[in-house]
């Protein structure tokens, strides 16, 4: 008996340290892969920093190029405007000669011009006289014709136009004025031609209700516009006021159609 509790301490023992064994191991691959998985980690971590250092230093070069590049950009510009402000200036500065050179020899020439025609006046006052008389009598031809012509003008007009007073107001010209006389004069020799068609004055005005005394002098009013319309002859000047609705419009109307 003494042997089998020997023998079962001893397996005891065995599962124990078997046991233990096992634990140890277990622990120390648990270890591991905890170590494994944090060295995992930090790896990844440094390499996303490392990545992202990278991302950064490229966008960097790259807002720096762009901006050298703007920088070169405007510079050339800036040289290219300068050149052609120098080409526009050096080619005004050419034109404003020229345009100098031509001035000077347009006043030279003048100049010479001016002094040879003096030294040929002295030479030959006659023919300097004979230049200043000539040109004397045709300015005084051309006065004394425009006057003369004026002084015709208003001697027709007062023979055949109409009063001073009406013609200094209502000017027409030379042909209106003889067509105004001819008209006239066929009017005074046909009458039967103003006249037809010609209606009663008091028919125009009996849809129109007004005081007998204000008619009777629109009445009059209507038969010298009729007349000063026949004889061509200028129109009286009326003013008619009052609010609107009281028939200044309608009585206009009706001057309009006698």
């Amino acid at each position: 008996m003494k042997w089998r509790w020997k023998y079962s301490e001893r397996l005891k023992k065995e599962d124990e340290a078997a046991r233990m064994r096992t634990e140890m191991l277990l622990r120390s691959k648990f270890e591991t892969s905890q170590r494994i998985e944090r060295t995992r980690t930090e790896t990844a971590e440094a390499v996303a920093a490392i990545e992202h250092e990278q991302k950064l230093l490229l966008q960097k070069a790259a807002e720096e190029m762009k901006v050298k590049t703007a920088k070169a950009v405007a510079i050339a510009k800036a040289e290219a405007e300068r050149a052609n402000e120098d080409v526009h200036l050096r080619r005004l500065q050419a034109e404003s000669e020229q345009r100098r050179k031509r001035n000077v020899a347009a006043i030279n020439a003048i100049f010479t011009h001016l002094s040879t025609s003096l030294a040929a006046a002295a030479h030959n006052p006659k023919q300097v006289l004979t230049f200043i008389g000539y040109t004397c009598l045709l300015t005084s031809a051309i006065f004394l014709s425009r006057e003369m012509s004026r002084l015709i003008r208003s001697i027709i007009e007062a023979t055949i136009g109409k009063p001073q007073l009406i013609r200094d107001t209502t000017r027409k010209t030379m042909p209106w004025s003889l067509l105004s006389y001819v008209a006239r004069l066929a009017s005074s020799i046909t009458p039967w031609v103003n006249r037809r068609g010609s209606i009663p004055i008091e028919e125009s005005f009996d849809d129109l209700i007004l005081p007998q005394e204000l008619k009777e002098r629109v009445l009059d009013l209507a038969y010298s516009a009729r007349n000063a319309r026949r004889h061509n002859a200028p129109f009286r000047h009326v003013l008619l006021y009052g609010p609107p609705g009281t028939g200044g419009c309608a009585v206009c109307i009706s001057i309009l159609l006698a």
